[in-house]
């Protein structure tokens, strides 16, 4: 349709995409695979051996990172449920990177995390009740909801390292009646790849 943006396009502009596509649809050498697990999906797009882009949607509950105790002269991860969604955010990474070598160079990623909207917020049509908030306005916070995704993603062999990404696109929690998850984008920048473009006075030239 005329005008309709790609959700590339809708989440990360015209850093990445040249019109409506991004700017590995098409460039020479790059080829995308669709992989799915049990309760997660994804597509990898490969140059080669190496990773230029990934979608991923994992199901379950989101959990925090960042709330620690010190006993016995260690510090303590304590938020419930911690460990089991960071393991199952790392095997989906894993399974769906598999054989694949991690992203590397400048990295733009997006998060959204679907957290299940309490039963009390809704009536029985399902309309939200007066006075309950539209967005997720308590714990848990955003910033540690990427920071356990981070760590998890970089386990699971996505990228190389957490720090190279250099900028977030419409990361948000937000509530759903559907199942609980997260989806997850990330994308190598063009000047992050020799021969493969590079963005000069704001505009991303293709090779």
């Amino acid at each position: 349709m005329t005008g309709a943006k790609t959700a590339w396009e809708y989440v990360f502009g015209d850093e990445i995409c040249s019109g409506d596509s991004p700017w590995f649809w098409g460039a020479g050498g790059v080829t995308d695979f669709q992989r799915d697990g049990e309760w997660w999906s994804g597509r990898i797009y490969v140059q080669g051996s190496q990773l230029v882009a990934v979608e991923l949607k994992v199901t379950g509950e989101p959990v925090a990172q960042g709330n620690h105790s010190i006993g016995r002269g260690r510090i303590y991860e304590t938020t419930k449920g911690h460990k089991l969604w960071r393991d199952t955010v790392k095997l989906a990474a894993e399974q769906l990177a598999h054989g694949i070598a991690p992203m590397s160079g400048a990295i733009m990623a997006h998060m959204k995390f679907l957290i299940e909207r309490p039963a009390s917020h809704t009536k029985q049509d399902g309309k939200l009740r007066k006075g309950k908030p539209m967005r997720p306005l308590s714990r848990p916070d955003l910033s540690k909801l990427i920071r356990c995704a981070e760590d998890a993603i970089t386990d699971g062999g996505i990228w190389c390292d957490d720090s190279r990404v250099v900028e977030y696109c419409k990361t948000r929690k937000v509530y759903t009646t559907n199942p609980a998850g997260l989806h997850f984008a990330a994308v190598c920048m063009p000047e992050s790849y020799e021969g493969l473009g590079n963005r000069r006075n704001g505009a991303v030239k293709w090779p």
